[in-house]
């Protein structure tokens, strides 16, 4: 994730800005925020060297945008500043608009992105293409984005969450991740975790609708039960034989 303070000493971060930033990642650990505390870009070509992380950027919901900061009230009416300020025929200031170096790095201290959602991120801000090629490649090159970290993280948070390997693949292409950065990041998850055993992902996922039911897997499962659990495995992206295999291993009611 960004630095703050580096960036600060750069000049492209504002002592408010920062403030701001902070403010985000405050609601990223009280709300359903997404946003990382880790600061130090991973090394891209040593694996072994990833650094065990406990918390990712995607510890509660990584697909929720973040929510507004901003205090201010949206009501004009009579008692708001704004309703003074047009009752006495002043004209409230426009806000302006921040720089893309600002835009991108108070969006990346919120919220972990892909290279693809920050582009289009930015792209929505209506800023040129020229600039936000450019901003892309310094961020790149100061490792403040980097796509197969980022696939990493999400790997972890997917994996945490019992999602198959197909289904947090097919979230990561949907993220702009390219094919070679998805496979490097699961060969990385696999140098720190082991081998991915889906099985037991799976059997997990099973066992919390038994529990729901009130079964264990040695009671006579009711089809309305075994349906249940169809569903919630397919759900997370596990292969139809798996589904099958499980199924057809329980006692039916």
């Amino acid at each position: 994730m960004i630095d703050l303070d580096e960036l600060y000493k750069q000049g492209k971060l504002t002592a408010a800005s920062i403030e701001e930033a902070e403010q985000g990642k405050d609601l990223d650990e009280d709300g359903n925020l997404s946003g990382s505390e880790t600061k130090t870009a991973r090394p891209s070509s040593l694996r072994k060297e990833v650094p065990r992380r406990q918390n990712t950027g995607f510890s509660h919901n990584p697909h929720a945008e973040e929510n507004s900061t901003a205090s201010g009230s949206m009501y004009t009416g009579k008692g708001s500043r704004r309703g003074k300020a047009e009752k006495n025929g002043k004209k409230s200031k426009e806000k302006k608009k921040p720089s893309v170096d600002e835009a991108a790095v108070r969006k990346l201290a919120r919220k972990s992105m892909s290279t693809e959602e920050l582009r289009l991120f930015l792209k929505q801000k209506e800023y040129a293409d020229e600039e936000i090629s450019a901003e892309l490649k310094e961020l790149k090159a100061h490792h403040y984005l980097d796509d197969r970290r980022f696939a990493w993280e999400y790997l972890q948070y997917a994996f945490s969450q019992n999602r198959s390997r197909m289904r947090a693949f097919s979230e990561l292409r949907k993220k702009g991740v390219s094919e070679a950065d998805m496979q490097n990041a699961f060969m990385d998850y696999e140098d720190l975790e082991g081998s991915l055993n889906e099985r037991a992902m799976a059997e997990k996922e099973m066992e919390k609708v038994l529990r729901m039911a009130d079964l264990t897997a040695d009671d006579p499962i009711p089809e309305k039960i075994r349906g249940r659990i169809a569903r919630r495995l397919s759900a997370r992206g596990f292969s139809s034989s798996l589904i099958w295999d499980m199924l057809g291993e329980l006692r039916r009611g």
